[in-house]
């Protein structure tokens, strides 16, 4: 979050300005502005979750062996 927070500071004004004064409403804003601006931050964060989300299986798949049935979460 803090990563996304940190891109979103990035955002220029001036884009958001450009964007109201053309008549775009919030979602249209989001959707292009914010989000193509973004895009590379999103990819990202992404890449590193998962990464980090698959450093934590082989723990559990050694210690349990998988569970029995779908007991074993993290």
């Amino acid at each position: 979050m803090l990563m996304l927070f940190s891109g979103l500071q990035t955002v220029p004004r001036t884009l958001y300005d450009a964007a109201i004064v053309d008549g775009a409403n919030s979602f249209q804003i989001f959707r292009h502005v914010i989000v193509p601006w973004m895009s590379p931050i999103i990819t990202i964060v992404i890449i590193l979750r998962t990464i980090w989300s698959l450093n934590a299986f082989d723990l559990v798949k050694v210690m349990t062996g998988g569970g029995p049935g779908d007991t074993t979460e993290i």
